[in-house]
């Protein structure tokens, strides 16, 4: 997921055709020019007209992308957002964890401590349920019956398993859920959300 774009890159006297890539980990250029920069390295990112200018130790580049998408760049680059945001963590908002959880989301999470089973309906606005491997599909089929509607029902899961998330959507579509959001969670984990 992220923001793309087929663009022009120009750094000095160097131009190239690139597809740029920006998610909220890194920003990855590939076609005539390579270049995967994690944000954290980018020092600047400002708009010159059109221009998106990047600064960063051993890069100073621009790309293309036209004024206003230059500017949500820059702001998405500049102030990536956290896990909280990307779950849908704000003030008010209430959740429910169930199962074991990486040490990100119990850090997005804060004070909520997770249950041991879904319960028969869910009382938060989000719920975020761990899938150990091997107990995908009975979870899926019991948290699908427990959301209840206008409430968000993340499925974690642990990368480089048998179980995928191509296979996460098919079990949650049968289970008459809606996926509508993908969110990286850890390099180890990721977290797919779904609705009613």
């Amino acid at each position: 997921m992220g923001q793309e774009a087929q663009i022009e890159y120009a750094s000095g006297r160097l131009r190239a055709k690139v597809r740029a890539h920006l998610d909220s980990q890194a920003l990855q250029l590939s076609g005539d020019k390579k270049l995967k920069l994690p944000l954290t390295l980018i020092s600047t990112a400002t708009v010159d007209g059109d221009k998106l200018k990047i600064t960063a130790p051993g890069e100073s580049f621009t790309l293309s992308l036209g004024a206003k998408d230059a500017a949500t760049w820059a702001r998405k680059i500049l102030n990536p957002p956290s896990l909280a945001d990307k779950l849908g963590l704000k003030a008010g908002k209430s959740v429910t964890l169930i199962g074991l959880m990486p040490p990100e989301i119990a850090t997005a999470t804060k004070a909520a401590k997770p249950l041991k089973a879904i319960p028969n309906a869910f009382a938060a606005d989000i719920n975020i349920v761990s899938l150990p491997p091997g107990k995908e599909d009975a979870l899926i089929i019991a948290a699908a019956r427990a959301l209840q509607p206008a409430q968000a029902l993340w499925f974690i899961y642990e990368k480089g398993q048998p179980f995928n998330g191509d296979n996460l959507i098919a079990a949650a579509r049968k289970a008459r859920l809606k996926d509508t959001k993908v969110a990286r969670i850890s390099d180890t984990h990721t977290g797919l959300r779904f609705i009613k």
